[in-house]
């Protein structure tokens, strides 16, 4: 989640301290990490994001149920159960201060309810 990863979805407060982020880190690993006061509470690893390659992401999140899939692979989970960050603005392909996804991003579905993490890796299939 450092200098250097490219952001593909983040839902922050407009600060960098409270946010739910979907990144290809450092190492090229897609990520859903959860931040609240500053502090990375989730940090989900779904594996190698190849370079120049068609992926779909799903991730499910509410407080004590995390849960993130690449490309229909069983789901990455977290049972934390502190507070959840309170988010206000929806970036799509880059962070509040400029990582960027460098990819083109084809679409993006938001729904208003946490998903099982069978379901979640059931709809980051291709």
């Amino acid at each position: 989640s450092g200098l250097g990863s490219q952001v593909l979805w983040q839902w922050d407060d407009d600060s960098e301290a409270n946010r739910y982020r979907i990144i290809r880190g450092l190492t090229g690993n897609a990520r859903l990490i959860v931040t609240t006061g500053g502090t990375d509470n989730v940090n989900l690893d779904m594996g190698a994001l190849a370079n120049n390659t068609d992926y779909r992401v799903a991730a499910s999140f509410k407080s004590g149920s995390y849960s993130a899939s690449l490309n229909g692979a069983a789901a990455a989970t977290s049972s934390y159960a502190g507070s959840l960050p309170s988010v206000s603005k929806m970036r799509v392909g880059q962070s509040k201060t400029g990582d960027q996804a460098n990819a083109t991003i084809a679409r993006t579905i938001d729904f208003t309810k946490a998903y099982t993490a069978a379901q979640v890796a059931g709809m980051s299939a291709l």
